[in-house]
């Protein structure tokens, strides 16, 4: 007999052949497939509980960083706001001391003629 001829079962296995052993294997079979699919699901919803915790952790983190820059943005807004309003205000300041110095200066100039009015 050459390798790779065909070999009967039946004819040159020395043990009886038996259907019921066949539907053992098969039974056996479709354990083991079922075994190895419900093995395969549990997998898949690990993978799927792993997924979702990943998003969440991610949306969370998002949030997390939107808040901070929300935080900042206003800050920076409140910040500006100051400076804006204490322009303004030096601005006012100089322009109020500008005016006195000018009352100032005019009341001079009008005690000096005075002065000279007297001698």
């Amino acid at each position: 007999m050459k390798i790779g001829d065909y070999v009967n079962v039946r004819a040159n296995n020395p043990i009886d052949y038996n259907p019921d052993l066949l539907e053992i294997y098969k039974r056996r079979k479709e354990a083991m497939e079922s075994k190895h699919e419900n093995e395969a699901m549990q997998k898949v919803e690990e993978a799927k509980r792993a997924t979702t915790q990943t998003t969440f952790k991610m949306m969370d983190r998002h949030i997390e960083i939107v808040k901070k820059s929300q935080e900042l943005l206003k800050k920076q807004a409140e910040k500006r706001t100051i400076e804006r309003l204490a322009k303004k205000r030096r601005d006012e300041h100089s322009e109020v001391l500008a005016e006195i110095a000018i009352r100032n200066a005019e009341r001079r100039d009008l005690l000096e003629a005075e002065r000279l009015k007297r001698k």
